[in-house]
Formats: structure tokens, C-alpha cells, sequence
């Protein structure tokens, strides 16, 4: 008897994606149960069980899919070992498979959103599960007893408008949070525990958050050109974990690669100069010419960069760009700022006196550079400063992974300099002598 993972390798889609399935094998007999994931097979490590993940991290979505394949393992796997106790010995494929397809009474669920939702949430682990429960603290928070009839637009409008003001979050958590709504809203009708009147009655597709606009935007926050050049020139001794954040820093801001990109290189994706890989969050094909900074900090390396969290690479670039001097006053916004633990808050404030800085609007103070450094700061910085040099913004999509869309959205034109010297040029075209 066994169980383990398989791929479908002869039911490949046009997309190249495969279905993984779980199969059980006794004597010569088979049967395979799909477990709703489908990948390209590189990103898949069949076999049996053994702690490991079965869809490697190199694919987009691995923590969901690898979630899916465990619910469904963990399931036939208790399916074998009753139908084991049952009968006294180990069962056939035909008598798993029989008893895997008997159809099940389903108990009728409550219809409180709460309720539902927590059972939801249960079904995952690890960061995903921590996730969900976020989204249910804030659900219970702003109505514990709502059901789920009743979860309509108006329902999430008054939601949203709690959360911005009541809770202060950030418009990005409020976005993840009425994602994992209907999230968990689809999972309801997937699994029967609503009616599909109620379903479509709720229709979840329409629930969207309309953005938030402050008095005045908030400016961009990046390194200029200049600062870049500390950076990436720094050269004096620092502790470990410090030199492996400058390194990865220095990675970043002159590849453009988001931080957990720069923690998939590894030698095969290192060819002619260039690192040739697929974008963990689009799925896109980047070709990154190397610089020599970058060549030689990935050499030293052996094209595989140290390890380090996401947390503990944002909290020592904090302290390495204070090292580093970089304390240019930049705009923040004061409801994130109120969140920061005390030890933060008290840095910038002492800060602001010795600089003698003030709030310049209702919304905003001001804060040092290294207060706020973060990864996606590289990837803004590097494509600010490309647009600068006058790279081409079909090569800065080629190298960063994003379309044209995004970086001229959220990215090009944040540099004033840059604006400053086109319309320099604009101008002098027009005062020039002719003849």
C-alpha cells in the first residue's frame, strides 16, 4: 500500500500546467483523487509524504496550492485508515475509491458570517491561516452577529469605512481584507454551506474598495541618484547581518528585482551576463543585465544570496541607511505613523527636534529617510533613477517583470529632477538664436 503525489504529465493544458493528484496503489491497483491544483510539472516534487512541501516555492501561488494538497491528503488519508479499522485489513483502490465517492450528509450550516468564516479560516495554516484570522478579528469587530444573507454592498461600504476610521488601516489592508471576504464567500458556495439563491443575491464580484483620497498625495519615497551611490559604494566593514542587507540592497537597487526575487537566484538562472528567471508575484519572464557591483556580490556568493527574512532585511535596512547618513526628511502619513512601537516613534521625534521639522499637513509629518526604508523602496528607487538616466520604458518592463501600465501608474514621473531637466530642455528649445 501507498500514497503518494502524482503530475498528469498527459493532461497538460495550453499553459504548460499540469494536475496533481493524489494517488493510492495497492497490489497492481490504482486510483488517483485530483486535488483541485494544477502547476507546470518543474514545480512539482511528487512522492510520498515526508514533510515537505510538495509544490516548490519557484511558483507563484505555492503556499495556497500546497494548502489544497494537504486538505485533500489528510482527508483520504483518514478515509484509508477507517476503512482499514473497518475491515480488518488494508483496503483495495476499488474500495477507497467507493468510499471516497459516497455521497455525503451534509449538516445544515449556520447562517451566521462569523461562524462560517472562522471554519473557513480553520481549513488553512501557517502565514495564510494567520492571515484569515486577521481578516475575521476585524469582521468580529465590526459586527459579530451579522449574517451572511446580509453581507451586500452596503454591508462592506459601512465595513470599509470602520476599518479607515475606526481601525486607522492602511488602504492596502483594507483591500487584502475585503479580498479574503469574498474569498471566504465563494468557499461558502463552493462547499454547499450556502444557498446558491444567497450566493448570487450577495454577489460577491461586485465588492470593491473605492480608494481613499488624503488632502494632498503623499510623495513617493526613494532614493535619489545620489543616494543610490552611498549605497552601492559603501565600503567599510559592517556586522554580518548588516553586510548581507547592504549586499541584497545593492541587488535590488541596481536590478530592480523585488526581495523575494532576489532570494530565488540561484546559478542556473545566470546566463550571459544576464539573470534570466520568472517573477514570483507576476509570472513574468525578466532579463536583468548584471552591473558589475551586482556580478561580483553574487560571485562572492556563488549566485545564491544569504538567507534573511523579510522582517529582519527591512529592520536592518533601517539601521544600515542611518549608518549610511541617509536622513533626508520625507513625507509619512500620521495614522501609520501612530501605529510604530514607541522605541520608533521616539527616534523620529528626536529627530524632528534636532532638525526642527514640523508637520506640513493635517495627514502628514515629516520623517527621515531611514525611518521608512524598506525592499520595495529598491525596486521604486531603481526604476525612478532609470527613468532619470532615460532607460526606455519598454526595457524597465523587460528587467523589473512589470507592465507598462503599473510603472507609469505607480512609478514614473515621482522624480522631480527628471521632470525639472525635460522641461529645461523644453524650454531652452524655444530660446535658442536662429541664424
Amino acid at each position: 500500500m501507498s500514497l503518494k503525489i502524482r503530475v498528469r504529465n498527459d493532461k497538460k493544458n495550453s499553459r504548460g500546467q499540469c494536475p496533481v493528484v493524489i494517488q493510492y496503489q495497492h497490489d497492481s491497483a490504482t486510483v488517483r483523487f485530483p486535488t483541485g491544483v494544477s502547476v507546470p510539472p518543474q514545480f512539482v516534487d511528487e512522492g510520498p509524504k515526508d514533510g515537505r512541501s510538495w509544490i516548490k516555492k519557484g511558483h507563484k501561488g505555492y503556499t495556497t496550492a500546497n494548502t489544497k494538497i494537504n486538505q485533500v491528503w489528510a482527508e483520504v488519508d483518514a478515509l484509508i485508515a477507517d476503512l482499514a479499522k473497518e475491515l480488518g485489513r488494508e483496503p483495495t483502490a476499488g474500495e477507497v475509491r467507493d468510499k471516497k465517492n459516497e455521497p455525503k450528509q451534509e449538516t445544515k450550516k449556520t447562517d451566521k458570517l462569523i461562524e462560517l468564516y472562522q471554519e473557513y479560516a480553520t481549513t488553512f495554516s501557517g502565514a495564510t491561516r494567520t492571515a484569515k484570522y486577521a481578516a475575521l478579528d476585524k469582521m468580529k469587530a465590526y459586527n459579530p452577529r451579522v449574517k451572511v444573507g446580509k453581507v451586500n454592498l452596503g454591508y462592506v461600504d459601512g465595513f470599509v469605512e470602520f476599518m479607515r476610521k475606526e481601525l486607522q488601516l492602511a488602504e492596502t489592508t483594507i483591500g487584502k481584507t475585503i479580498k479574503d471576504l469574498k474569498a471566504g464567500i465563494h468557499y461558502f458556495h463552493d462547499r454547499g454551506w450556502i444557498e446558491p439563491e444567497t450566493f448570487y443575491a450577495i454577489n460577491p464580484k461586485k465588492f470593491k474598495v473605492t480608494e481613499y483620497k488624503p488632502t494632498h498625495d503623499q510623495e513617493k519615497t526613494f532614493l535619489t541618484r545620489e543616494e543610490m551611490a552611498v549605497v552601492i559604494q559603501y565600503d567599510k566593514p559592517l556586522p554580518e547581518h548588516l553586510q548581507n542587507a547592504l549586499e541584497r540592497n545593492i541587488v535590488q537597487l541596481q536590478t530592480g528585482l523585488r526581495v523575494g526575487d532576489t532570494q530565488r537566484i540561484e546559478p542556473s538562472m545566470v546566463l550571459g551576463g544576464e539573470i534570466i528567471m520568472r517573477s514570483q508575484k507576476t509570472d513574468t519572464t525578466m532579463r536583468i543585465p548584471l552591473t558589475t557591483k551586482v556580478q561580483d556580490i553574487l560571485k562572492r556568493h556563488s549566485y545564491t544570496l544569504p538567507e534573511q527574512s523579510d522582517q529582519k532585511y527591512n529592520k536592518a535596512l533601517k539601521t544600515l541607511y542611518k549608518t549610511l547618513g541617509l536622513d533626508r526628511a520625507v513625507q509619512w502619513p500620521k495614522y501609520k505613523f501612530e501605529k510604530w512601537p514607541d522605541d520608533r516613534k521616539q527616534e523620529v521625534q528626536d529627530w524632528q527636534k534636532e532638525q526642527n521639522h514640523k508637520s506640513m499637513a493635517k495627514d502628514y509629518i515629516l520623517v527621515p529617510l531611514f525611518a521608512v526604508a524598506s525592499s520595495h523602496m529598491a525596486v521604486r528607487s531603481f526604476i525612478t533613477v532609470a527613468e532619470e538616466l532615460g532607460m526606455s520604458l519598454n526595457d524597465v518592463c523587460h528587467v523589473t517583470g512589470k507592465t507598462a501600465k503599473i510603472i507609469q501608474k505607480h512609478y514614473w514621473g515621482n522624480n522631480k529632477e527628471s521632470r525639472m531637466q525635460g522641461m529645461s530642455k523644453f524650454d531652452q528649445a524655444f530660446n535658442q538664436q536662429v541664424g
